[in-house]
């Protein structure tokens, strides 16, 4: 079993022990890449680990992944989709969206980039239920006059054809 905590630490001796951001998650075939920065170093890493082994690794990357990349502190649930990745890659199994999230602590907005299933297992805020789409309501019942038959508009008081009240 791997440790994944040693793993997600930056190896530089001055920032030993601190944890690497997720910046950048993608899934090609049975591996997922992350691409994450040293809070302290700034020093990207590239990461690759086994998607078989996600029930291990993946309560730490969300940890991670949904913290700031300058300051380390964890972000609000605030998670705006701003958009999608457009450039077609075909060992890539599933689109990339892009995410942003302002932080509170350093003032700046977090742009990251994830798989779009992994952020279906990440993301602590459940997508908006669907808009329903309310039917349009039947038109009433046609009414009839009780003296002469002849159809009336629901809401009339007497009977155009022959005077009757309704």
């Amino acid at each position: 079993m791997m440790n994944y905590t040693e793993l997600l630490e930056c190896e530089r001796s001055t920032c030993k022990g601190t944890q690497v951001i997720p910046i950048k998650i993608v899934v090609k075939e049975n591996r997922v890449i992350v691409v994450s920065r040293c809070p302290n170093c700034r020093k990207k890493h590239k990461i690759v680990l086994n998607m078989i082994e996600r029930k291990e690794w993946l309560p730490l990357i969300r940890k991670l992944f949904l913290s700031c990349e300058v300051c380390g502190e964890p972000l609000p649930p605030n998670w705006r989709i701003i958009g999608t990745g457009t450039a077609f890659n075909p060992h890539a199994q599933w689109r990339n969206i892009q995410v942003a999230n302002p932080c509170y602590n350093c003032r700046r907005n977090d742009l990251k980039s994830i798989s779009e299933f992994l952020w279906a297992e990440i993301n602590p805020i459940p997508p908006p239920p669907p808009h329903r789409t309310v039917a349009p309501t039947p038109p009433p019942d046609k009414i009839f006059c009780t003296q002469c038959g002849t159809s009336i508009i629901p809401g009339t008081k007497f009977c155009s054809a022959c005077g009757a009240r309704i």
